[in-house]
């Protein structure tokens, strides 16, 4: 935003002094040519987007989840009890005989 604010300065000058000084349009167009390069250069050398690199594997995250999973499947075996969980696997094993 801030050159576009540079731009219409530049454009009320042009048109305040143009007719005082002819040769003002000349300089004008000469500094929009180099803002124009410089502006250019600075978005090419300075915003480039980051090379992503690259990773072998994601073992900690991996590693993290499975030990949360296996901790979820020890609590619920735990709290549910051998019986519970027997009758949840029989009721499985029945659904998928008649089906």
């Amino acid at each position: 935003m801030i050159d576009y604010i540079e731009l219409y300065v530049q454009w009320g000058f042009l048109v305040l002094f143009g007719s005082a000084f002819p040769c003002t349009t000349f300089l004008a167009f000469a500094t929009n040519f180099i803002e124009t390069r410089t502006d250019g250069a600075k978005l090419f050398n300075d915003y480039r987007r980051v090379l992503p690199n690259q990773v072998f594997w994601c073992s900690g995250f991996l590693v993290f989840w499975c030990s949360g999973v296996l901790v979820f499947y020890a609590r619920s075996l735990a709290f549910m009890g051998s019986q519970a969980w027997s009758r949840i696997v029989d009721q499985r094993i029945e659904n998928c005989v008649t089906n």
